[in-house]
């Protein structure tokens, strides 16, 4: 049965993949099929079953290096039967980001909170843009505010290449948005 769940949860990784951008080998890189794999098995040890996702793995090259990265949002995973385990809290649900390597490889190299993570492919490189709140879009004494006081926005990610890790653009970039 353990086989047959993790083939299932592949699978679902796999068509996830199919819908959007193809990776450049054709294959998920490990670091993110075992970050997916996991998602499965907490998902089962609810007493849920994992379902479609579509939105789940957004693709596109976010650092300029002409290799697929990865963004995972579990903000759009479905634990069928355990959603409320599984769900987005007040917060959003946890961002990942890997960045593509040689080889199909891949590493996760940021990981935080948001409502929803988009990549925008409009502009010469592909952004992703955050649905964040509080002091993540520049709000004083947020902390001390309950959810319903708290400013929402639409912030963009950059790339450091010199740090290989993601960071928030400067709030002048920021696109306010009502959380509720």
């Amino acid at each position: 049965m353990k086989i047959f769940t993790s083939v299932a949860t592949a699978l679902l990784l796999s068509a996830t993949l199919a819908s959007a951008q193809p990776a450049p080998a054709g294959y998920a890189p490990v670091a993110l099929t075992k970050d997916v794999l996991a998602l499965g098995a907490s998902c089962r040890d609810f007493g849920g079953k994992p379902g479609k996702s579509p939105g789940l793995i957004q693709q596109a090259d976010l650092t300029g290096d002409g290799l697929t990265d990865f963004v995972l949002d579990l903000n759009s995973y479905n634990c069928e039967g355990a959603a409320s385990a599984m769900g987005a809290g007040q917060s959003g649900a946890m961002i990942s980001i890997y960045v593509g390597g040689p080889g199909n490889t891949a590493r996760k190299v940021w990981e935080g909170l948001a409502f929803q993570a988009k990549v925008d492919r409009t502009a010469a490189r592909a952004r992703v843009w955050l649905a964040i709140q509080g002091r993540d879009c520049g709000q004083r004494n947020a902390a001390k505010r309950a959810m319903a006081d708290q400013i929402g926005c639409n912030r963009p990610l950059n790339w450091s290449a010199s740090k290989s890790t993601f960071a928030y653009a400067p709030l002048a970039e920021a696109k306010p948005f009502n959380v509720q």
